[in-house]
């Protein structure tokens, strides 16, 4: 079982093995920018933290405030208020990535405007299980292809 972590310093995503976050048995180095003692952390804590900073108690504080209402109102307006995947009309907007500058609306090049059930179907496995940012990010990249088609 693997979970994916994230690297503060070279702003990449890492599949480390899940006992390994456990027990503490984290690399020193990050495998990608070889960073000695780098701080890794899961994708979920990270955005946590870029919030906490922001001065929100939690992302569903977060997604409830004024704040993120104007960022996802510019992504609609950017999609034309469709759904990248199938066209259909929407208000939800989903993360590619949880990095300060996308939480800030700095840049909004990693949010897409996405309908309900399409983001229900890459967020969550059949069983129900909360998919990983990364594997949603797939399955989204997946639906876009089909669709190109």
């Amino acid at each position: 079982m693997y979970r994916q972590l994230y690297c503060e310093a070279c702003n990449t995503h890492q599949n480390v093995k899940k006992w390994q976050v456990e027990t503490g048995h984290m690399r020193t180095k990050c495998p990608t920018c070889k960073t000695p003692r780098v701080v890794v952390v899961s994708v979920t804590q990270l955005r946590e933290k870029i919030l906490k900073r922001m001065g929100f108690r939690s992302y569903r504080d977060y997604l409830a405030s004024d704040f993120w209402r104007e960022i996802r109102e510019r992504v609609l307006k950017r999609d034309g208020h469709r759904c990248v995947a199938c066209q259909r009309e929407t208000r939800t907007v989903h993360h590619h990535k949880y990095d300060a500058a996308t939480l800030k609306g700095e840049t909004i090049e990693w949010l897409s405007a996405i309908c309900r059930d399409c983001h229900q179907a890459i967020e969550f496995a059949p069983t129900g299980q909360k998919n990983s940012l990364k594997r949603a990010n797939r399955r989204l990249s997946a639906r876009l292809q089909q669709a190109a088609k």
